[in-house]
């Protein structure tokens, strides 16, 4: 028995986690973009946001592209260390001692395949756009990973909580109709239908995991609640079936106040009521007899890797008996995923016709949780064909997020790029948070709401668009 603890290391644990996440077989909007008001994708984040241009048509496949990543408890530099004979070595100590109770680790990616949008009439906006998402999530727990960094035997006659710990994945396109208007000189709002398309998925619904390691025999008893989710084409059929099954619907709303020349305010919601319903090739994992005790003893690595070479029969097999362990079962089922709902409330304050400061709170709902942020910004308008924005934010118990963005016109081309977290640009290895946008858009008829002469005193924004 004490054998068997002694080969409860790094592996076991891994082999472990990969059961509970999948068994046998979680966003990051810019919020530099959101002050960018002159670039129509800013809208993504409120539908009332009305660009300053007649029309606009986004470059396909590169009018938008967004990619994040994300760990609010150490960066790839605070777990890996370089020592002098150029060997890696994990910092466990630095690690856990950054880790909070829950932790989270994040990635996404956004291309916007297609989009356009046009003015009806002096005081009407409509914008369509078609874009692929994908988004993974994972939380975990401190215990969870100390058992990886350092075992169990930290935990003899104590108990591992590893309730929390749940991976969210999902690959998933959206077409999206939005209509913004100006109601009158101080009121705009906008609204978004978006028809989401799943094409895969892995949900974890519920995953409710206590470890305990005996003192006398060092085997691991506990008790378990897992209810597990998958959904992917068969590819096979993958052509036919990609656009058809798995289905759903989002909303966004949102609206703009103009107190006086100086101060206005916005807000909005995006992806209220969110959901995708999965039908194509489903399969559930769950608990046969939820919270029901169980004693696991562990594997032998000696049997797992044989003169130096990986045993997959063995490794099936350790992998039936922890199923059975475990008690789960599958299903084939349909099921319901949600897409996290975003918050966003915001304050400005026109310096100078070409100055302009904002702030914005963040809220996203992660199921059971919160995952709050603050940004504070500075738009400076340098001629008609240039931007800056500058912005700071604090997010997930981070504190160095000086983020950055630009766009510039040649004739219709207007280009943009920001980033929140300029230091993750230059060492993304040595920062928690990294994030970048970029695209490119043909934009028609500048200056557009000036020219139509809404109204005499210029509106929010309008001396900062292009």
């Amino acid at each position: 028995m004490t054998h068997k603890f002694t080969k409860f290391t790094l592996k076991s644990c891994i082999l472990f986690l990969l059961f509970v996440v999948h068994s046998k077989t979680f966003s990051q909007d810019s919020y530099t973009l959101y002050f960018m008001q002159n670039v129509p994708q800013s809208s993504n984040m409120n539908p009332s946001f009305i660009p300053n241009v007649k029309y606009y048509v986004g470059f396909p496949l590169l009018s938008m592209w967004n990619v994040g990543f994300e760990n609010n408890a150490f960066s790839y530099h605070d777990l890996i260390h370089k020592r002098s004979d150029d060997s890696l070595v994990i910092d466990q100590t630095n690690v856990i001692d950054g880790l909070s109770k829950k932790n989270l680790l994040s990635l996404e990616i956004n291309d916007e395949i297609l989009s356009f949008g046009f003015h009806i009439g002096k005081k009407n906006w409509v914008q369509l756009g078609f874009n692929q998402h994908f988004i993974a999530t994972y939380s975990y727990t401190s215990d969870f990973m100390k058992l990886i960094l350092k075992g169990n035997a930290q935990f003899i006659g104590q108990t591992a909580e590893l309730g929390g710990n749940a991976i969210n994945a999902t690959l998933y396109h959206d077409i999206g109709l939005s209509f913004a208007r100006k109601i009158n000189d101080k009121i705009s709002a906008g609204v978004r239908v978006k028809y989401l398309i799943g094409a895969a998925n892995i949900y974890t619904e519920t995953s409710d995991v206590n470890l305990t390691t005996e003192q006398s025999s060092f085997a691991l008893t506990g008790t378990s609640d897992i209810l597990l989710h998958t959904s992917y084409p068969n590819m096979d059929t993958f052509s036919t079936s990609f656009y058809g099954k798995n289905q759903g619907w989002a909303f966004d709303l949102g609206g703009q106040y103009r107190l006086n020349d100086k101060f206005s305010f916005s807000a909005s919601v995006v992806d209220l009521f969110g959901y995708i319903k999965w039908k194509e090739n489903p399969r559930t994992f769950k608990s046969e007899k939820p919270n029901s005790s169980f004693t696991f003893e562990g594997f032998d690595i000696d049997s797992l890797v044989r003169n130096g070479q990986f045993q997959n029969d063995y490794l099936n097999s350790f992998l039936d008996s922890l199923g059975n362990t475990f008690n789960v079962i599958e299903t084939n089922s349909s099921y319901t995923s949600r897409i996290n709902t975003k918050l966003y409330l915001a304050g400005f304050y026109n310096l100078t016709t070409k100055d302009l400061f904002g702030i914005m709170l963040r809220n996203e709902f992660i199921k059971n949780t919160f995952k709050p942020s603050l940004t504070v910004s500075y738009n400076r308008n340098f001629g008609k064909n240039f931007g800056v924005a500058i912005t700071y934010s604090i997010h997930n118990h981070t504190y160095t997020n000086f983020g950055l963005g630009m766009n510039a016109s040649l004739g219709p081309f207007q280009l943009y790029i920001c980033a929140d977290n300029v230091y993750g640009l230059i060492k993304p290895l040595d920062t928690r948070k990294f994030n970048v946008v970029f695209g490119i858009n043909l934009v028609f008829g500048k200056d557009h709401i000036n020219k139509a002469k809404i109204r005499k005193d210029p509106p929010l924004f309008d001396t900062m668009l292009l």
